[in-house]
């Protein structure tokens, strides 16, 4: 965790805003899930604003991260061009959520890393 954050403020971003473990006997492993808040100076209009990480805590490696906020049709319903907005939007969408270096769907995700922090 420490080195993610490490490395995420020496790209100019900031440490992890929350962060929980969990030993999962399910699993016989422990996972860290780590939150971020995307500040507003670094938001993309129709973006997340919170994206999630989880880890295998021994092995360093980051197994799933979903995106979560107020849906690009939401957040865009203002914009000159709002159908632009949310398709610009969704590909921020889709490039952080992730299992196993796999794209799938933000639910999907969220659900596995939830899965994971609580069995």
């Amino acid at each position: 965790m420490a080195e993610r954050d490490r490395r995420s403020i020496s790209f100019g971003g900031h440490g992890s805003d929350e962060w929980s473990n969990h030993y999962s006997p399910k699993y016989n492993r422990c996972f860290a899930k780590a939150e971020y808040l995307v500040s507003t100076k670094d938001a993309v209009k129709g973006g997340p604003n919170l994206l999630t990480h989880l880890m295998d805590a021994f092995e360093q490696v980051t197994l799933a991260s979903s995106a979560s906020g107020p849906s690009p049709q939401f957040q865009c319903r203002n914009e000159p061009d709002p159908k632009a907005c949310e398709r610009s939007a969704a590909t921020l969408w889709d490039i952080f959520c992730k299992i196993e270096d796999e794209q799938v769907d933000c639910a999907k995700a969220k659900q596995f890393i939830e899965e994971h922090m609580k069995n």
